[in-house]
C-alpha cells in the first residue's frame, strides 16, 4: 500500500468492520470509489442476496453497492513492516 488514504486503496480489496454486514467479524470487500459520504465497495454475499432478491440468474452488469462512513466501524490498512503475534510468542 503506498497510500495510507482510502482513495489510495481504490481496486483493492480491503478489511473492514461493517456492523450492517456482520457487526462481530472483519469482513472483504473490494473498494471501487471514495465519496465524502462513503464508500463504493463489492461484496459477494450481498451480490448473492440482491441477485435472489430480484430473482436474477445472471446479468451482463455487476452490482457495487453505496455504503455510509456512519455504517462503517473502521477500516484495516497494511503497512510494509514486521507484526508480531504476543500470543503465539507467549507474550
Amino acid at each position: 500500500m503506498d497510500h495510507l488514504t482510502l482513495q489510495g486503496m481504490v481496486g483493492e480489496d480491503i478489511l473492514a468492520r461493517i456492523p450492517i454486514i456482520d457487526p462481530t467479524k472483519l469482513v472483504t470487500v473490494k473498494l471501487h470509489g471514495v465519496e465524502v459520504g462513503g464508500l463504493w465497495i463489492e461484496y459477494e454475499p450481498l451480490l448473492q442476496t440482491f441477485m435472489n432478491d430480484a430473482s436474477a440468474a445472471m446479468s451482463t452488469h455487476r452490482p457495487i453497492f453505496f455504503l455510509p462512513f456512519g455504517k462503517v466501524d473502521f477500516v484495516v490498512g497494511f503497512l510494509e513492516s514486521l507484526a508480531l503475534s504476543e500470543k503465539a510468542f507467549g507474550v
